[in-house]
């Protein structure tokens, strides 16, 4: 099955450029713009803050502590795009984009308890993509004014994340403010894949809806950390980060962390690699096209 799907893309692309050559539409040169939502896997950032619930559920809800809210994963993202795009035939056209993504998603999540007071944690992430690809297009008439597509090509991709974290324990002789900024970046190489419709208003202008799937990821990440706690107490770490699983004893289970600048030599953890950032997704975006110049 996994074999034939390659073969089962070059086929359709090929009907798809045996059927456009009835195309009459003159060539030219376009510029479209678009924007809208989209999704990102997320990755090790997700996996290493997602633990903080596991962590202390185990720890608090022996004493009767009672939860409330849960870690929201960083995966919803808006995006707007520019593109240049210049027919090679009647049939294909290449393009060059360039893209911005954006994710935000703030969490806060709690544990109380009647007699002993509150424990609270507040996350907020912030994801900026900006992809630069190369895209090939390969179009077929539906009726004289709407337009299918389909697109794929590769693209380079720099991201900046930043976390902040913050935990406010109001539990009695742990009283406390921990807080934590984090800040990365990177660049890293994807390929991607679509399908659109678009429909001709007029010669020169035509509206558009594309949607398509991305495969990307970074594993080369550079950052800091910065921490701070009340005793006073403040620590700035940087460098490459790497990710990895250890067994915590206060809650018995296999948890994950990460740390910054040279890799970890201590015993005991597990999975240790450049820390991931996932970029794949969907994305989902409408816009118009403007076609201006011309030639035969």
């Amino acid at each position: 099955m996994k074999r034939s799907l390659p073969v089962s893309v070059v086929l359709v692309i090929l009907c798809l450029a045996a059927a456009a050559q009835a195309e009459t539409q003159k060539r030219g040169l376009h510029l479209k713009l678009s924007g809208g939502i989209g999704s990102f896997t997320g990755g090790d950032f997700n996996t290493f803050f997602g633990d903080t619930i596991p962590f202390y559920e185990s720890v608090l809800s022996a004493y009767g502590f009672t939860r409330q809210g849960e870690y929201q994963e960083l995966k919803k993202a808006w995006n707007a795009s520019g593109e240049i795009l210049v027919d090679l035939s009647r049939v294909f056209s290449a393009g060059v984009a360039i893209e911005y993504h954006q994710a935000d998603n703030q969490s806060a999540f709690s544990w109380s308890h009647p007699e002993y007071n509150s424990l609270s944690v507040d996350i907020a992430p912030s994801l900026n993509v900006v992809p630069i690809k190369l895209n090939a297009y390969v179009t077929v008439p539906l009726t004289p004014a709407l337009r299918a597509s389909v697109n794929g090509g590769l693209g380079i991709y720099t991201a900046r994340a930043t976390f902040d974290y913050l935990e406010d324990s109001r539990i009695p002789e742990d009283e406390g403010m921990f807080k934590s900024e984090i800040r990365a970046n990177g660049t890293g190489y994807g390929l991607h894949g679509g399908l659109g419709l678009e429909l001709k208003l007029s010669p020169g202008f035509a509206v558009f809806t594309e949607g398509s799937y991305r495969h990307a990821k970074l594993d080369n990440l550079d950052g800091r950390m910065s921490v701070q706690a009340d005793s006073p107490f403040t620590e700035t770490v940087e460098g490459k980060i790497w990710y990895f699983e250890f067994f915590d004893d206060s809650s018995s289970r296999r948890l994950s962390g990460i740390s910054f600048g040279d890799r970890p030599e201590e015993d005991g953890l597990t999975l240790l690699r450049e820390l991931e950032l996932e970029l794949s997704g969907f994305s989902l975006e409408i816009g118009f096209r403007v076609r201006f110049a011309v030639w035969e």
